[in-house]
Formats: C-alpha cells, sequence, structure tokens
C-alpha cells in the first residue's frame, strides 16, 4: 500500500509473460476497482469527519436574521453588539445538533415557531416562548421531526 492508501499497480509485464493477457486483463479490473472501493471510502470518511467534527462558526449579524446559515458547523458563536433576533438555522437534517452561544455584548432572541423562517428551519423552544440569550449564554437546539427543539436536561 502507498502513502495515500492506494494499492500499487501490479507488475503488468510479469503477469502477462507468466500467465497471459486475459489474466493480466482480470487482475487490472480487480487493482482499479479496489482503487475505485478504497478512494471511496476514504471520501465517505472525511463526509462523515466533517460532519461530526466539532466546526465552530463566528458572527456578528447587525439586523435580524431569518433563515441563518451556520455554514455547517455545530455550534455558532455570536460575537456581536448589536441586539437581534433569529428566526431559525438554514440546512437543517435530521439528528443534527447546535449550540448557539453569544460571547458578544447584544441580547440575541430566539424567536418560537416564527413565521420568519422557513417552516423547516423554525425553532421550536421549550417553555414555547422566545429565547433571550445574554453575553455568555447558550442554547442547545436538537433537529427531530422538522423542527429545531430546543433541549433541556431533566
Amino acid at each position: 500500500m502507498g502513502e495515500q492508501f492506494t494499492v500499487d499497480p501490479p507488475d503488468r509485464d510479469l503477469i502477462r509473460r507468466e500467465s497471459g493477457r486475459a489474466t493480466e486483463t482480470a487482475i487490472m479490473t480487480n487493482w482499479l476497482v479496489l482503487n475505485d472501493e478504497l478512494k471511496r471510502r476514504r471520501r465517505t470518511v472525511l463526509e462523515v469527519k466533517n460532519k461530526w467534527e466539532g466546526k465552530v462558526f463566528s458572527s456578528a449579524p447587525t439586523a435580524a436574521q431569518n433563515d441563518f446559515d451556520t455554514q455547517g458547523s455545530m455550534t455558532v458563536l455570536f460575537t456581536g453588539s448589536t441586539n437581534f433576533n433569529l428566526s431559525g438555522l438554514a440546512n437543517p437534517s435530521e439528528g443534527r445538533i447546535m449550540t448557539l452561544f453569544n460571547v458578544g455584548s447584544a441580547t440575541i432572541t430566539v424567536l418560537h415557531a416564527s413565521v420568519l423562517s422557513a417552516a423547516l428551519n423554525r425553532f421550536r423552544t421549550f417553555s414555547g416562548a422566545s429565547v433571550s440569550l445574554t453575553t455568555d449564554k447558550a442554547v442547545v437546539f436538537y433537529y427531530l421531526n422538522s423542527l429545531w427543539r430546543e433541549l433541556k436536561l431533566a
């Protein structure tokens, strides 16, 4: 195996001398399929790693955010000094966990079931009311049954 986790090619001349053209073709076909499978597996592992690696995205919005794009992160750090409303998170996927953390000086109001965002992007808060995130406060949402649902620990 090479350094990039590929299978080194077989010695075609040796195969042709020892076994003939049909065997060479069969071995080369198997080699191509094996390398293609290894490439597919590396791509799948990279996709899973990117999905579950705890990426952090920093943002400092200065106006209301509807269908906010989290850039594929699992944590959003809000760093701004301007208060704003957040009505939903774009690009949800079933089972995704999202932490919203306010490290700025603004107050972020997470709106419960706001029609300002697409139905699939809306929040359902535990209390049924909007949630205010002041400095150094966080809220965790879990995407389940087409809604971002606030998590509360019992």
